[in-house]
């Protein structure tokens, strides 16, 4: 189960850092983003999970207003946070 939880987290840097790189698939970066936020709604009580909010909350806002670098830091961000989910 866990590794459906960080599965999330892959798809999301993936859109991301897609993003990053100028490539923006518009269904799939919102559709990751809001996976993203439900799965940190699940677990709203953790750190991690408020991040991860306001990551999902960041990629709504870079569907319109593209930053390249802030895309490719919280690309950076959620793939770190899942190699380690992966671990």
């Amino acid at each position: 189960m866990i590794w459906l939880l960080a599965l999330v987290d892959v798809l999301a840097a993936a859109a991301l850092l897609l993003a990053a790189f100028g490539y923006t698939v518009y269904p799939f970066q919102a559709a990751t983003a809001l996976l993203l936020i439900l799965k940190a709604g699940v677990f709203h009580r953790s750190f991690l999970s408020i991040i991860d909010i306001a990551v999902g909350l960041l990629m709504f806002v870079l569907l319109w207003h593209g930053q390249p670098i802030v895309a490719a830091v919280a690309g950076g961000y959620l793939g770190v946070k899942a190699i380690y989910s992966f671990i």
